[in-house]
């Protein structure tokens, strides 16, 4: 399956509810991975297979680095005793 862009209706929901920029990167990441696979010798199938999961990895460490960036920013400081 291929994307035409951040906006596809036909990406993963757990990529459609992203912001936009995380969106690109999973959608290059994905690309990236399947164009290689395919270039490897692998079957459709594999080669998504492979794109997918690392894709959904990438926008796992992102989500946790905007998270942790968040609570950071917006976490009262604490008194060292």
């Amino acid at each position: 399956m291929q994307y035409s862009g951040a906006d596809d209706p036909k990406l993963p929901s757990n990529v459609k509810e992203t912001t936009e920029n995380l969106r690109k990167q999973w959608l290059n990441v994905w690309k990236s991975v399947y164009d290689r696979a395919i270039a490897d010798g692998d079957s459709t199938e594999e080669a998504e297979k492979k794109a997918f999961t690392q894709a959904n990895g990438v926008l796992k460490k992102s989500l946790n680095s905007e998270l942790i960036s968040a609570i950071s920013i917006t976490a009262p400081a604490t008194k060292l005793v």
